[in-house]
């Protein structure tokens, strides 16, 4: 049982882990650094359309040059709790609506959720098989969670449509985990690196 809650949550930290190697910290005033993201044209099979406008209002800000830093950090921390508390409610709408586009696009494609079935051992030894968003979220990231509590620690600002908040394991204050949050379609979306 061991092994499995450590396979869950090391295929978790692959699926969510944040580029680390990048920790340029750049400070709001000063100049935006352009971030690139790979854009795919790829056909996506969709394996449940999915649509949920809820948006939580904590994750409804807009990053600005003359904002204080108090209150960046609070934003920052209201991202991490936002995403924190529904993982641990279980909230799967809550959650899949506040992930990025591209991200309810690769969990919603029948092709990827396949392959992730067919690569993750606990899912085949369970015989599990992915075949909507909603059981990434509930087999992947809160299994993946399980017995793992985080806590904030801080954030790096990239400009103002990108920023990293770093969290600490609450039980190994070594180890950090990063989430990326990107800025779309008027709020901050959690930007998975699957």
């Amino acid at each position: 049982m061991k092994k499995l809650i450590i396979l869950l949550f090391i295929l978790f930290l692959l699926i969510c882990k944040s580029d680390n190697d990048q920790t340029d910290e750049q400070d709001p005033a000063q100049t935006e650094t352009q971030t690139q993201q790979d854009e795919t044209t790829d056909t996506v099979k969709v394996a449940e359309p999915v649509v949920n406008n809820k948006v939580d209002q904590r994750m409804v800000f807009e990053l600005h040059e003359n904002m204080d830093k108090n209150t960046l950090k609070k934003h920052m921390e209201d991202l991490f709790n936002a995403i924190e508390e529904k993982i641990a409610r279980g909230d799967y709408e809550g959650w899949f609506s506040s992930v990025s586009q591209a991200n309810r696009n690769k969990i919603s494609d029948i092709d990827y959720l396949t392959f992730i079935s067919k690569r993750a051992e606990f899912l085949l030894d369970r015989g599990i098989v992915l075949t909507k968003p909603e059981d990434f979220f509930y087999h992947i990231v809160v299994e993946g969670r399980k017995g793992v509590s985080l806590e904030f620690s801080g954030y790096e600002y990239i400009n103002k449509k990108n920023v990293k908040v770093i969290s600490l394991y609450q039980l190994d204050k070594t180890k950090k985990y990063v989430y990326d949050f990107i800025y779309e379609d008027d709020s901050w979306k959690l930007n998975l690196k699957l």
